[in-house]
């Protein structure tokens, strides 16, 4: 994490996240609280309380494989994690998402909204529309659409909050 304070022309390091963490989102909690879903071999949380000075333990909330994650506010208070599912046995390979209703100390299980034919898959970002349902645009070297690369927009709705 890094500060500036002239406008970007110059930069400070306040912080690493994770010291092997890689392709980070970033979730304002609001106040001087931050969530941070980074990559390593699987997607690990981080969360701090001090503007990014200090960041706590990583907490891994998806299996090995399951990377290249998105964090975002829903209008009912929960945050959603997307990402990518490349575990190669069964039939798992696609993007999900799980579900945090206390600002990411927990999650629930997780929801495929969308299935691939390779492990090349992810890197989703979602919003929420006014009616409630979330849009994810993520991307496939295939999918059942297209044999080569394809780029994919699901249109879905969160389970019910618990």
């Amino acid at each position: 994490m890094s500060t500036f304070c002239d406008d970007g022309k110059t930069w400070t390091r306040t912080s690493i996240i994770g010291p092997k963490s890689n392709e980070t989102t970033l979730l304002h909690l609001g106040g001087k609280r931050w969530l941070a879903a980074a990559r390593e071999t699987a997607t690990d949380l981080f969360i701090y309380e001090d503007e990014g000075v200090t960041w706590g333990k990583p907490n891994r909330v998806t299996a090995e494989n399951e990377i290249n994650g998105h964090l975002a506010h829903l209008k009912d208070g929960r945050i959603v994690l997307a990402y990518g599912n490349r575990i190669k046995t069964g039939d798992q390979l696609g993007v999900q998402a799980i579900f945090s209703s206390d600002e990411g100390k927990t999650w629930g299980g997780p929801n495929r909204f969308a299935h691939t034919k390779t492990t090349d898959c992810g890197y989703p970002s979602t919003v929420q529309r006014a009616d409630g349902k979330l849009v994810t645009a993520w991307y496939s070297g295939a999918s059942e659409y297209h044999a080569r690369y394809h780029m994919g927009v699901a249109i879905w709705d969160a389970p019910p909050k618990p």
